[in-house]
């Protein structure tokens, strides 16, 4: 596995790290290590379209349903069974 020292990171770049992987839970290193890795991996998805995601954001998008509007949630809504008549 890699290692990596980074060196003059800003102080204010390092607390708002420090201040999100409080919030998640995790560690310092473990919150960068997340960081680092979700950035790359969306930066090769999106420039190779590699990956299910990837494939399936461009069907989506190719029929018009990527528009970004807000969808409401429906947290504590049961779930109904579809009828296919």
């Amino acid at each position: 596995m890699a290692q990596f020292i980074i060196r003059n990171l800003d102080g204010s770049v390092h607390e708002a790290i420090r201040q999100r992987a409080a919030r998640h839970g995790y560690g310092l290193e473990a919150e960068v290590r997340e960081i680092l890795s979700s950035g790359a991996l969306e930066e090769v998805g999106s420039h190779l379209g590699a990956g299910r995601r990837s494939r399936m954001a461009a069907r989506f998008e190719q029929a018009g349903f990527l528009e970004r509007e807000e969808i409401e949630e429906l947290k504590g809504t049961a779930a109904t069974l579809a009828a296919f008549d």
